[in-house]
């Protein structure tokens, strides 16, 4: 069994032709958030995020969220930063699946030619 451990949101937005990073970054600390957590080598970690709602009043937009890193830590304490992010063109990946998980990077961006806003919510399940 599983339970919901993290829930949060960002509401980014933007105006007159706005864009955001793409890719995003580690480096782009407006547009993710690092998050850090207890955790033991068998723990089961599920991290991901989704879109609430997307507002765009004229023009075209789009709005994109996910995983930029996690960490994994094993049972001597070794750490292990999983840089998945790297393997999409806009930076960040749908989810993370894995064990020892201590460390979650989120990231997002938007770009509308008009005002546009995004509401994401990040969540993080562990079981174990």
């Amino acid at each position: 069994m599983s339970d919901l451990w993290f829930l949060s949101s960002a509401d980014p937005w933007g105006d007159n032709g706005f864009m955001g990073p793409d890719p995003v970054t580690i480096a782009d600390t407006g547009w993710t958030w690092d998050l850090e957590f207890r955790t033991s080598p068998s723990q089961w970690t599920y991290a991901r995020t989704s879109l609430n709602s997307f507002i765009l009043v004229g023009g075209e937009g789009w709005v994109i969220s996910g995983i930029v890193q996690y960490r994994t830590r094993d049972s001597k304490g070794v750490d292990t930063v999983h840089l998945v992010g790297q393997s999409d063109p806009d930076g960040v990946v749908d989810f993370i699946n894995d064990t020892g998980v201590d460390s979650v990077t989120f990231g997002w961006t938007l770009e509308g030619d008009s005002w546009c806003k995004g509401k994401l919510n990040m969540e993080v399940w562990v079981s174990g």
